[in-house]
């Protein structure tokens, strides 16, 4: 039993002497990036798909006023006279 906790305490040695060398390298990145803290707030899906979805129509909207605008101009160019 002794030879066994041994070997537990060899592989447990060399796996936490990787673990550090990781741990150390993430922790200093850490600190030059900065770390974001978890999310406290709960976010409402309806409400943010409403958002979307508003976004969404206005951005069409306004697509389509541009198309009728340069459809217009192609028709009816500004620099010709009507006769």
């Amino acid at each position: 039993m002794m030879a066994k906790e041994r070997l537990v305490g060899v592989a447990a040695g060399h796996g936490a002497a990787r673990l550090m060398g990781t741990v150390g390298k993430a922790a200093s990145r850490a600190a030059v990036h900065g770390s974001r803290p978890p999310a406290t707030q709960s976010v409402d899906i309806q409400e943010v798909e409403e958002d979307i979805n508003k976004g969404k129509e206005e951005k069409q909207r306004k697509q389509q006023e541009i198309e009728n605008e340069v459809d217009s101009e192609i028709k009816n160019p500004r620099g010709q006279r009507s006769s």
